[in-house]
């Protein structure tokens, strides 16, 4: 934790706090036991605030705190003024309560730095002896206050620079004050991770009710809350093959072959990925931090409802976060080998319990690996993710997602036509293709009237190619879908599947860039004497059409 030097500190701010310069007295809190720096706040993680309501918590370094570390803070208070006997001063707590035990004010000689008995005790006339100058007379177990009156033993003298403890315990026959007096407090019930815990003296007064002004301490922080938990996603980007030889079932390669998991590519020919990221205080800046344990689940959820997932590869089990169950202290290069996190085929959400998640202090990244069949057409699509920590303690739990994860793009022009008809009744396109080497065309249908089974309709028909800068007519009607080019049949596709007189729509795809394609597409209307134009859709990864 930041330090401040002890003749630095008065008069300073700490922890975003200003002091007033109306008052004298000033709050300190000391970690180590030396006095001679001071502390910021112990930083407590945000994720377990709400769970921490209504628990007591020790100041007491070698105590546990209700996460189970130790971690704790001396409260110093410096009057600015000489306390003389009878005198009163109230501590008041924000977001907390006094617990219920006994409260002093301590003053140590060797904290002072000088002798306050004038005896000269201890070993070789070090100053070593303390005292306790104050007792509580109001408020304490359980108000957000307490009250001390100042009773100064025989001899002993104080001043305007003099160093109180705020102490739990008055034994002072041990001469040094023992960090194991600490005061203990109790969190509020409603607290939050926008409710730090701070301390103030809002109150001095001399024994006959004077104000004493200028002896209140402004608040400091004594628990501050920070997020230990943060999780984050690096995208993938993959382009669907469109080549004869592939026919929208693999990806384009990227690097070397099936190095997803060995490189920093995304895409290999038969599976694309992104990468997630688990960050535990990767920083060390939580001081008292949550111990994640076998009852603490990450869940990864890859894709949503309208995710198409037919050529995932769930089979072969392909879908899984490469994850290092033995590496909690960094990532791991190259294939974690075996440690698969597969992803459920039904819930497409893949487990990790909380003890193979990195330390606290660390961070880890993985590939998040999807696997296609090669089976299987390939479709554009943005595939998003969501992940979940969860904590069997109730703590906050931590979310992140993406929306656009994965992302597969085809390697040409894809385009939907809305409206076909394997009747007399239909449409015509023209495709312009021109780019300077021939392209291959296919068509799938998308929707069709009165059949709701998606995977019962045709797809990856081929029906021929357009030579570099030639153009073609997509005749729609009819039960064949028909390309022809300078007047010529180029190839036609058998819809007859479909029923008669039914209508669809469909998605084509040009095996050239998607740039130098162009198409307008007309539709027949019963009735009606020529055409009307029709829209297209492109880059879209379907369409619901409404007949």
């Amino acid at each position: 934790m930041k330090k401040f030097l002890k003749t630095a500190i008065f008069g300073a701010s700490i922890v975003g706090i200003t002091f007033s310069s109306s008052v004298a007295g000033e709050l300190m809190l000391d970690e180590d036991g030396d006095y001679t720096t001071y502390e910021d706040a112990i930083t407590v993680a945000a994720e377990a605030a709400p769970a921490l309501g209504g628990q007591n918590y020790d100041l007491d370094p070698s105590t546990n705190t209700p996460l189970g570390n130790t971690i704790g803070r001396t409260i110093l208070y410096k009057a600015g003024i000489t306390l003389n006997e009878g005198d009163k001063v109230r501590f008041r707590l924000t977001n907390a309560t006094f617990a219920d035990q006994n409260y002093y004010l301590i003053v140590c000689e060797s904290i002072n730095d000088r002798e306050l008995d004038g005896d000269n005790a201890g070993d070789a006339g070090y100053k070593s002896e303390c005292f306790e100058l104050g007792n509580i007379v109001g408020g304490g177990n359980g108000e957000d206050y307490v009250t001390l009156r100042i009773a100064k033993p025989p001899g002993v003298t104080v001043d305007n620079n003099t160093i109180y403890i705020l102490s739990a315990n008055n034994d002072t026959s041990g001469n040094t004050y023992q960090t194991g007096d600490n005061i203990t407090i109790r969190l509020d019930d409603n607290i939050n991770a926008s409710s730090n815990v701070s301390i103030s003296v809002d109150l001095a007064e001399d024994v006959g009710g004077t104000a004493l002004d200028l002896a209140e301490a402004d608040p400091i922080n004594i628990i501050t809350w920070e997020k230990q938990f943060a999780i984050s996603f690096d995208k993938g980007n993959s382009t669907i093959d469109v080549s004869a030889a592939s026919a929208r079932k693999k990806f384009v390669e990227e690097g070397n072959a099936n190095d997803i998991l060995i490189s920093n590519e995304d895409t290999d020919e038969l599976a694309s990925s992104g990468r997630i990221t688990i960050y535990n205080d990767s920083d060390s800046s939580v001081e008292d931090y949550i111990t994640l344990d076998a009852n603490d689940t990450l869940e990864v959820t890859l894709g949503d409802n309208s995710t198409d997932r037919s050529a995932w590869d769930y089979g072969g089990n392909r879908v899984f976060i490469d994850w290092d169950d033995t590496n909690n202290t960094g990532d791991q290069s190259g294939n974690d080998g075996g440690n698969d996190k597969l992803f459920d085929p039904n819930t497409h959400t893949a487990s990790i319990p909380g003890n193979k998640l990195p330390d606290h202090g660390h961070s880890l990244t993985e590939d998040v690996y999807l696997g296609v069949d090669g089976q299987n057409i390939l479709n554009q699509q943005t595939i998003p993710i969501s992940a979940t920590l969860s904590f069997d303690e109730g703590y906050d739990a931590v979310t992140a997602s993406d929306n656009e994860f994965i992302t597969w793009r085809i390697g040409g022009y894809q385009a939907i036509i809305p409206y076909g008809m394997n009747g007399v009744i239909g449409a015509s396109c023209i495709i312009n293709n021109n780019a300077s080497s021939p392209a291959d065309i296919y068509v799938d249908v998308l929707t069709a009237e009165g059949i709701s089974t998606i995977g019962s309709l045709p797809t990856n028909l081929n029906l021929g190619s357009l030579d570099g800068k030639e153009s073609g007519i997509l005749v729609i009607n009819g039960d064949k879908i028909k390309l022809y080019v300078n007047g010529v049949l180029e190839g036609s596709a058998d819809i007859s599947s479909l029923g008669e007189n039914r209508r669809y729509s469909l998605r084509l795809t040009v095996t050239a860039d998607n740039n130098s394609v162009y198409i307008s597409c007309s539709q027949k209307v019963e009735g009606e004497v020529g055409s009307r134009n029709m829209p297209i859709y492109t880059n879209q990864n379907d369409v619901n059409w409404r007949y």
